[in-house]
């Protein structure tokens, strides 16, 4: 398999790769309403099942997480 093709293989959304808001929730420590703030102001991507259910791709919440990295001492 050429290195382009597994590359591209890894970035395909399957149903291992999508997250609940719970799951959501525990992973980051955040709190619901905490959670509905990054959605509003369109932090957070994600998909929108009813009214009540939303679901997030793996790799937007690793994007993400990425962008809240602060480093507070690059000396250390």
């Amino acid at each position: 398999m050429s290195e382009s093709k597994s590359t591209a293989d890894e970035h395909q959304d399957t149903l291992q790769n999508i997250l609940t808001e719970d799951e959501i929730l525990k992973l980051t420590g955040l709190k619901k309403s905490q959670l509905a703030d990054c959605r509003t102001r369109k932090r957070l991507p994600f998909l929108k099942i009813n009214q009540n259910c939303r679901l997030y791709l793996e790799r937007d919440v690793v994007i993400w997480l990425k962008s809240q990295r602060h480093v507070l001492n690059s000396d250390a």
